[in-house]
């Protein structure tokens, strides 16, 4: 078997087995599949102890410890997204501050904030403090087009001219090397034509655009399936890894910077851990939930672990929109390292893309050429939907979030992972922008029948359908070219009578008088 070219992204988080390697990728979430009801609610996993078990350990052994606060906040909506800053009482800060425990920085999107413990006193505090609800370790992160883009029909949406002008997409990865042709002539961020515009550090200066080149591969995904967005590289991983507050701090400046870039999504081709069930309790949620909240579709690496019960985190969090890897093509048998594809083919979920029941979308993982490089993983299939999003918000700005991540699932290819039988929507993108409007959508026709021609205004590669709900309403075959259907109304022997037909996915009403 040949073995591909892997980078791995993983979440040490302290605790027995607790570095989990992945293939070059990340993870989903779910929602109703095509043609269904509403799905269930997803499980939620159990909530740990309100003090990570690694934070007691740590300071058990003498060892002052960095950690991550969250305080007692109501859930942020997506309804009306209101000015992105949380007011956090200093009443509060104040309690904080006590023998043991040093504040050291307050988020501004969300109500957390990093402080340094360095006694039991100080757990005991923070355990007795009614405000704080949870106290995790910040734990340390390290990372974990060619054929792809008509997979996804992004030839069809571009065809149209989807291509997600005016938005932007933060990358949160190992920085992307804005001086490669795939980002356009780039001088520096932020010139005339460059695609990269903002490149921010937020781990450790390590005086390198990308010193690893995931990001540059992750970015330029982006830019394959959406040409006409912007990309805003923002590097939280510095030499040996990445800590958990520095990609909180990479989200928080995300969300306060929204509405200068119109950010629409933050890509997180990262993660670590397995849930089996939705991961309230992660250190993410908090931050995932803030940025949809205001509009940013918070889209996460599924992981990289063959697991078919179980997703990463930040995958795992509620409002992350989770994406697991396909393959785009056959390409003969594939060994992993940690599982083995004996066969492979055109949608075919790989087998070390983790997968669950509250997975929420496919996309092409396996193996995906960008900025120079070819890698695989959900670290690849992410950035395929971080893009789209971009696409569907360029063509519907007013949509929320969360209308946007119905308009990818419910417009997917279902695709069934043969691992564990869980059906999927793959991104299917040219389906996801394809709207159309007819004319008339209403119209009288005397008792003795006749013809109604009607016309379907669309983008020039959208196909589409018709269908009638009564005998006595026959529709033509469509006529794409002259973007147009005929509606014969057949004679009314009897009463008064109304029907409909479907055009385009609209409705149009026929009353006919009676005879």
């Amino acid at each position: 078997m040949r073995k591909a070219l892997l980078a791995t992204l993983v979440l040490v988080c302290g605790c027995a087995n607790s570095e989990i390697t992945e293939p070059e990728g990340g993870g989903s979430g779910a929602g109703p599949a095509p043609g269904e009801g509403r799905a269930p609610a997803p499980p939620a996993a159990p909530d740990p102890p309100k003090i990570a078990p690694d934070v007691v350990a740590s300071i058990a052994a003498g060892r002052p410890t960095d950690v991550i606060i969250a305080l007692e906040a109501p859930p942020p909506s997506e309804e009306e997204i209101k000015p992105a800053s949380v007011e956090i009482d200093p009443q509060v800060l104040g309690d904080l501050k006590t023998t043991g425990v040093t504040p050291l920085a307050a988020f501004r999107t969300f109500p957390m904030v990093t402080a340094r413990v360095d006694s039991k006193a100080g757990l005991d505090a923070l355990e007795a403090n009614k405000s704080v609800t949870r106290v995790y370790a910040d734990e340390r992160v390290r990372e974990y087009l060619s054929s792809t883009l008509p997979q996804i029909r992004q030839d069809v949406a571009a065809a149209d001219g989807r291509l997600g002008a005016g938005t932007a997409v933060a990358v949160l990865d190992t920085g992307v090397d804005y001086s490669n042709p795939a980002f356009g002539t780039c001088p520096a961020p932020g010139a005339a034509g460059c695609s990269v515009a903002v490149a921010r550090d937020f781990a450790t200066q390590d005086n390198a655009k990308d010193a690893h080149g995931h990001g540059t591969n992750v970015a330029a995904i982006v830019l394959g399936v959406a040409p006409a967005t912007k990309i805003l590289a923002l590097d939280v991983f510095d030499g040996g890894g990445a800590k958990a507050s520095v990609i909180l701090s990479a989200i928080d400046w995300v969300i306060t910077n929204r509405a200068a870039h119109n950010v629409v999504a933050m890509n997180m081709s990262f993660g670590a851990g397995l849930y089996t069930g939705t991961c309230g309790s992660s250190v993410f949620a908090a931050a995932v939930a803030a940025a949809r909240a205001q509009g940013i579709v918070p889209v996460a690496a599924s992981g990289n672990d063959a697991s078919k019960n179980a997703l990463g985190s930040p995958a795992c969090a509620p409002h992350a929109v989770s994406v697991g890897a396909v393959y785009d093509g056959a390409i003969g048998g594939w060994s992993w390292g940690n599982c083995v594809d004996n066969t492979t083919s055109t949608d075919l979920t790989t087998c070390f893309s983790n997968s669950a029941s509250f997975l929420t979308i496919l996309a092409p993982g396996a193996l995906v050429t960008a900025g120079g490089t070819t890698m695989a993983g959900t670290s690849q299939a992410a950035p395929h939907v971080a893009g789209a999003v971009a696409v569907v918000k360029s063509v519907y700005p007013e949509l929320t979030a969360s209308q946007v991540v119905s308009k990818l699932t419910s417009s997917g290819k279902l695709v069934t992972d043969p691992k564990n039988g869980v059906k999927k929507p793959r991104l299917d993108l040219a389906a996801a922008v394809c709207s159309a409007t007819v004319s008339p959508t209403a119209r009288s026709v005397g008792a003795a029948g006749g013809t109604v021609t009607i016309n379907v205004t669309t983008g020039p590669s959208c196909g589409w359908k018709t269908r009638s709900n009564a005998s006595w309403l026959t529709l033509a075959p469509s006529d794409f070219a002259a973007k147009k259907t005929v509606l014969t109304v057949a004679a009314n022997p009897g009463k008064a009578r109304t029907g409909t037909v479907t055009v385009a996915g609209r409705t149009v009403t026929i009353t006919q008088a009676s005879r």
